[in-house]
């Protein structure tokens, strides 16, 4: 089919001059997108090597038979850490890979024990106390 060029032709250009701001746009746009895509990617990349040089967090299940249990993994990891949270149980149990590190705190400290007795060894009174401190603080 072949068009009639009295029809479709635009004397003022206006057209045409709308096709090119549009096309301009859409160029405009993607030179953003683009822009927005690389910057994001090399923030992304940034943001992983501080995540490496500012440390970890391991948390390390070594179960309550000692170090005979533990797995080599975790017996060095222990002692590669620069800190140890641990109860004084283990750290007793793993001294030997613990070393001089220090130790933050005991993570079970008031949570077994009442009044610095572990909950095993507690009379028929204290044990009753202390259950009655456990769940009043539901």
């Amino acid at each position: 089919m072949l068009r009639d060029p009295q029809k479709h032709d635009d004397p003022s250009g206006m057209r045409n001059a709308e096709g090119m701001r549009g096309r301009q746009m859409n160029r405009k746009k993607r030179a953003i997108f683009l822009t927005v895509i690389i910057l994001t990617g090399i923030w992304a990349c940034y943001s992983q090597t501080l995540a490496k040089e500012r440390g970890r967090f391991i948390v390390i299940g070594t179960g309550p038979a000692g170090p005979a249990m533990a797995t080599l993994q975790a017996l060095n990891t222990i002692k590669e850490v620069d800190a140890i949270v641990a109860s004084e149980e283990h750290l007793k149990l793993f001294e030997e890979y613990v070393g001089d590190k220090p130790v933050l705190f005991d993570p079970w400290q008031g949570l077994y024990d009442y009044k610095g007795k572990f909950w095993r060894r507690l009379n028929k009174e204290e044990m009753t106390e202390f259950f009655k401190e456990a769940h009043s603080a539901d």
